[in-house]
């Protein structure tokens, strides 16, 4: 099938006057017709750029020169769909942002692009951006640093010794993140020895007010036993003992409050 398009574009290009016009419909012809096309075409991640710059209806409007750039870097853009996908598990995804973006005209901006993938053979990412959303990974609105990330979660869950995946994506909802799940686990061993910390001062605070709020019984149970043995030792007269009694009373309800 292949093939005969390919003879019927270059029998029009034998037979028309106009010679550039048959140039554009082979190329035309050699760019839909490739392997490269048409795995571009099917790129669900770049289905927005591919509509916007290598659909047939723009392709139909661009000029020679530039379908023959087109031409050029489509291997490159197969390459960098595939390059992209892999980076948000295994390669530096949360390093991307805005800036990275690439230029899916330009040969130049590509290979720069390409460049700053890096990939790993293990998994180094935790993340919800999906193949269909890898675009993504070049929002600055996507979380990349996995404190911030940490911060998003309930203090329910960041409290856990160890936090799932599952539950991450659970958390942050519709929020798109991409982070490094090293990265990730330090910040949490960080905010599990602070929250750990927090929890012994808190435990070490209510026994100091507890310890305080006992020496402030005994002191007031003293109180009373003194003016309780210097009436029954004939040291103050039994008309001011009521009065006395009052007295501590309610010195001990300030003392108790402000004490």
């Amino acid at each position: 099938m292949k093939n005969a398009i390919q003879k019927l574009f270059s029998l029009l290009g034998k037979c028309s006057e106009d010679d550039d016009k048959a140039t554009r419909l082979k190329l035309l012809a050699s760019i839909t017709l490739s392997s490269d096309y048409k795995e571009l075409s099917q790129a669900v991640a770049f289905k927005k750029p591919f509509e916007e710059n290598y659909s047939i209806p723009i392709l139909e409007t661009l000029d020679i020169s530039t379908l023959i750039q087109r031409k050029k870097i489509l291997h490159k853009l197969v390459a960098f769909h595939s390059k992209l996908l892999q980076s948000i598990r295994f390669g530096n995804g949360p390093e991307l942002s805005s800036k990275d973006l690439p230029d899916f005209t330009s040969s130049s901006s590509l290979t720069k692009t390409l460049k700053t993938i890096r990939l790993s053979n293990v998994p180094t990412n935790y993340s919800n951006i999906s193949d269909e959303t890898a675009l993504e990974l070049f929002s600055d609105n996507s979380v990349k640093s996995a404190r911030e990330c940490l911060e998003r979660l309930p203090v329910s869950l960041t409290s856990h010794e160890t936090i799932s995946e599952e539950e991450i994506n659970k958390a942050m909802g519709n929020t798109y993140y991409c982070v490094s799940i090293e990265e990730f686990k330090k910040v949490h061993r960080e905010f599990l020895s602070f929250f750990s910390k927090g929890e012994q001062i808190v435990l070490d605070e209510r026994i100091r007010r507890r310890k305080h709020s006992l020496l402030k019984a005994a002191i007031i149970m003293l109180c009373f036993g003194a003016v309780y043995a210097f009436s029954q030792f004939g040291f103050l007269s039994e008309s001011f003992v009521p009065s006395l009694y009052g007295f501590v009373f309610f010195a001990s309800i300030i003392y108790m409050i402000w004490g």
